[in-house]
């Protein structure tokens, strides 16, 4: 496993207060010409209100700065503040130029020293570090489940020995249940990309969306054809699939039965024709037959069983 067997990764955020302590700060606040900021495409998180952000920015100034990394020729991409960036730029597209100039802490992605592709340190910076988001959308958790899914998966192939359930440290890293992280994975695995836009939109939540990634793709296609999707619609068409499933199962299972009867009917049939054709046998040759005196007792008996056997028959026939 290597240098990193014994990592702890109960909180793999590289941007907390002990590594820091253990370092020289690699960062520094400075104001960057909005011109100069790049938006982030990895970041999927929702933006929303930006109308009233603008207005409390307008009246009462930008209260937190903004967080991006260099990436050469001047430029800086955000890692947090999209929705902060976006506001202030609409704002100074607007004319108001006094947000031009927009606070940015630099930070130094390289204090990440984990196992990590240079792509993988930026996705985590940017689900640990937007700490502005308060109320979370279902968009934003699975973009987070997803992302932190193959940041752990990453860690796992470089030789990072994880301190649990994969499941388990994402749940606590993003202070989830396990049970969401399930949610969340199960959409993402089972759900058709009409699903996941739905959510993404904010249209579906996500339990509504488990229970329709349960269906087939061409179900789900169906279903979100519909006017309204809810988790009750979705638990409703489950059980309408479901017992078209057992239906067809049970009809399955007649027609085998049906097939063993008929088969087992052959075989009956054979044996009594078998049985027919030697009884001819033992009416054309029995009264030209002579045999000593043991023989005879043992036929004697022989054919009582044969007499029993076919009253026997006889009687099952006839009922």
């Amino acid at each position: 496993m290597g240098r990193y067997a014994n990592v702890n990764l109960t909180n793999l955020s590289f941007m907390n207060s002990s590594s820091l302590n253990e370092k020289k700060p690699t960062f520094r606040i400075t104001d960057i010409p909005i011109e100069k900021i790049v938006p982030n495409g990895k970041n999927k998180y929702s933006i929303q209100d930006i109308e009233d952000l603008k207005f409390t920015i307008l009246h009462n100034g930008l209260k937190q700065n903004l967080e991006v990394y260099p990436i050469g020729e001047g430029l800086y991409k955000l890692i947090t503040g999209e929705r902060r960036y976006t506001a202030l730029k609409a704002l100074v597209d607007e004319g108001y130029t006094q947000f031009s100039m927009v606070p940015c802490l630099v930070t130094d992605l390289s204090l990440n020293e984990l196992p990590l592709s240079e792509a993988n340190k930026e996705l985590y910076a940017i689900i640990t570090t937007n700490s502005e988001i308060r109320d979370f959308t279902d968009a934003d958790r699975m973009f987070q489940v997803k992302g932190l899914k193959m940041i752990y998966t990453e860690l796992q192939k470089n030789g990072v020995k994880l301190t649990g359930k994969m499941n388990d440290l994402i749940a606590k890293e993003l202070n989830i249940s396990s049970t969401q992280v399930k949610r969340y994975n199960y959409v993402e695995k089972h759900g058709t990309d009409e699903l996941k836009e739905k959510v993404e939109s904010g249209e579906i939540n996500i339990r509504t969306a488990e229970s329709v990634a349960h269906l087939t793709p061409a179900k789900q296609t169906e279903l979100l054809k519909k006017d309204e999707v809810t988790s009750e619609s979705a638990t409703k068409e489950i059980k309408k699939v479901e017992k078209k499933k057992a239906q067809r199962k049970d009809n399955a299972l007649k027609k085998k039965n049906a097939m063993i009867n008929l088969s087992e009917a052959s075989v009956i049939n054979l044996e009594i024709n078998e049985l027919k054709s030697k009884m001819e046998i033992f009416n054309s040759e029995w009264n030209d037959t002579i045999v000593d005196e043991t023989t005879h007792d043992i036929l004697s008996i022989k054919v009582k069983q044969l007499n029993d056997i076919l009253d026997f028959i006889i009687e099952k026939i006839r009922h």
